[in-house]
């Protein structure tokens, strides 16, 4: 469950992210979204840990799938 306030944090979150992958400094960022740095720089970061911890649950549901398959030709 995503209040407003969280979905637009991500939306920030993920602006912020677009706009270092073009190459932009933080302090631009903070510049273009009307931050500050900090912010801008916690944005980046919170949206490259979302990233990582979304890719791991994917691993995750895969390695377990493919457990259950593995004890499915064992029974």
């Amino acid at each position: 469950q995503h209040t407003r306030a969280t979905k637009r944090r991500r939306e920030r979150m993920n602006e912020a992210l677009d706009y270092r992958i073009t190459g932009m400094t933080y302090r631009e960022i903070a510049k273009e979204m009307h931050v500050n740095v900090k912010t801008a720089y916690s944005y980046v970061q919170d949206a490259l840990k979302d990233i990582t911890r979304e890719n791991a649950e994917e691993v995750l549901t895969l390695e377990l799938q493919r457990y259950d398959d593995m004890l499915s030709i064992v029974y």
